[in-house]
């Protein structure tokens, strides 16, 4: 097992105060199995681009195991071809090889209808994606979104697209699918063979939570504070054959660097 973390979640905790700099936190978090960072394009700016990130976790021997991105689906304005060529190059320069788009919509018409028109559309765009990746040696993943208005949240709407995309992978959320009102064990048995990531999610129900998705309000938690079953989730994953990257991802605003901290020192009993 590869163990990782949301470069985001570690730079709110230096922001936060709760550690000096980059380097103190993976320092502490090094010792413990971290191994890599998922980043998103929002993390890459003129203080720190590509380049800079990529020295900056290099010195430490941390390497990046995706690269993701949220755009505005519905957005007529948004160059759709063109932001894919962004995003494979900003992948390409952050020596990444698994590139995930989340093209959000909006603003939908709730009809079921509505709903596989907006599937259809993001599958042929994820097509395209695939086809743009081909001479970057770049893969492409989906996961699935929290929130319900996003065509791709529920384990119908993630098996509906991927019959549709054979050279499309899976990146099981393991948080996400609550706010969805499904079983993330559910998901693994069903998308084992097409997962290459997942992202490590714990969430704990709470009326004034962090979060607030589709009605549903929750903190998000170390891994092993909350709800989600993970020694079903492992179980099913290495019984087929799963043991390749997991990134522990924390959606607070507080106590990032400790969350992140316990996460790994939990991960150690779901080997």
């Amino acid at each position: 097992m590869q163990k990782g973390a949301f470069f985001w979640q570690l730079n709110k905790a230096v922001m936060n105060g709760e550690a000096d700099n980059i380097g103190s936190v993976l320092e502490k978090l090094i010792p413990l199995g971290l191994s890599f960072v998922d980043v998103g394009s929002v993390d890459i700016n003129e203080k720190r681009g590509p380049k800079e990130l990529l020295f900056e976790l290099n010195k430490y021997g941390i390497y990046i195991a995706s690269l993701y991105y949220i755009t505005n689906f519905d957005d007529d304005s948004i160059d759709l071809k063109e932001l894919n060529k962004r995003m494979l190059d900003l992948c390409a320069n952050l020596d990444c090889k698994l590139l995930m788009p989340v093209p959000r919509v909006k603003n939908p018409n709730k009809s079921d209808v509505q709903r596989q028109y907006w599937q259809d559309k993001i599958i042929d765009y994820l097509c395209e994606t695939i086809s743009q990746s081909d001479e970057y040696g770049i893969n492409i993943t989906l996961e699935n979104f929290s929130d319900l208005n996003t065509p791709f949240s529920t384990i119908d709407d993630i098996k509906y697209i991927l019959d549709k995309l054979p050279g499309i992978s899976y990146t099981l959320d393991t948080g996400n699918f609550w706010f969805a009102g499904n079983d993330a064990v559910v998901a693994a048995k069903k998308f084992s063979e097409r997962i290459s990531h997942v992202h490590l999610k714990d969430i704990l129900p709470k009326s004034n939570g962090f979060l607030n998705i589709n009605g549903k309000s929750c903190d998000s938690v170390a891994i092993g504070d909350g709800k989600i079953s993970f020694p079903d989730i492992f179980n099913v994953l290495k019984k087929n054959g799963f043991d390749k990257t997991f990134s522990i991802e924390i959606n607070s605003n507080t106590d990032l660097l400790e969350k992140t901290i316990k996460s790994l020192m939990q991960l150690q009993y779901y080997k």
